[in-house]
């Protein structure tokens, strides 16, 4: 079987995010820790990461997977793109970043929730995912 560049890519970002699952158990709760951190106390750069992640900064895999979750009305974007920015910048396992977002206030998830939108509308009125 051969592949082409973007499957190669796209490989490439999976294997990454099943690294972060499967890492020993301390290094997945520091990741959860540093990732909480980052939402209690910096909203903004949590989502402009989530930017940077639909304008393809972090590979061609994990941009195909933003485009086609961002393509899809029925998927909670929101929802992926923190997991998925928790993954790949705080090494933060899925379940841990679930976690960690149900122990924020409710003002900070609404900021968070609020900033990440808008970045997604961004991404779409340029013309990146979407």
């Amino acid at each position: 079987m051969s592949y082409n560049a973007s499957d190669y890519e796209l490989l490439q970002f999976r294997k990454q995010m099943e690294e972060v699952e499967k890492a020993p158990l301390a290094e997945r709760k520091e990741g959860a820790v540093a990732w909480y951190d980052a939402l209690m106390n910096d909203h903004m750069g949590v989502a402009q990461k989530v930017g940077w992640l639909l304008y393809g900064n972090y590979g061609g895999g994990s941009f195909d997977s933003a485009c086609r979750v961002l393509a899809s009305p029925r998927m909670n974007q929101v929802a992926w793109c923190a997991i998925t920015i928790a993954n790949l910048e705080w090494r933060c396992p899925a379940k841990m970043a679930i976690m960690a977002w149900k122990k924020l206030p409710v003002e900070k998830r609404y900021l968070t929730n609020e900033a990440i939108r808008q970045e997604i509308a961004d991404a779409k009125r340029e013309g990146y995912c979407g």
